[in-house]
């Protein structure tokens, strides 16, 4: 059971740069034809985020076929890793 504690970060090290944290979800719309994944990599020590969203509609022999799909990295700035920005 998921539970809403499990949407946290887990305990770690602040020191340790290469830690990571991911989340895969999935959902699914049957009466649309319609199913997703989103897939989520953090690396909070670091303040950097790779997230990738696929939506498809229907059945699809190639990937230039798929509905929608986006991949996003992004990572704060310096000043608000400080605490100035």
């Amino acid at each position: 059971m998921v539970k809403e504690e499990d949407a946290e970060f887990h305990a770690r090290d602040p020191k340790d740069y290469d830690w990571a944290e991911t989340r895969f979800i999935s959902f699914s719309i049957p009466e649309e034809q319609l199913f997703g994944n989103v897939y989520v990599l953090a690396r909070p020590n670091v303040g950097a985020v790779i997230s990738d969203i696929t939506i498809q509609k229907g059945f699809s022999r190639f990937p230039y076929e798929i509905r929608r799909c986006t991949c996003r990295a992004r990572r704060r700035s310096a000043s608000s890793r400080s605490g100035t920005g």
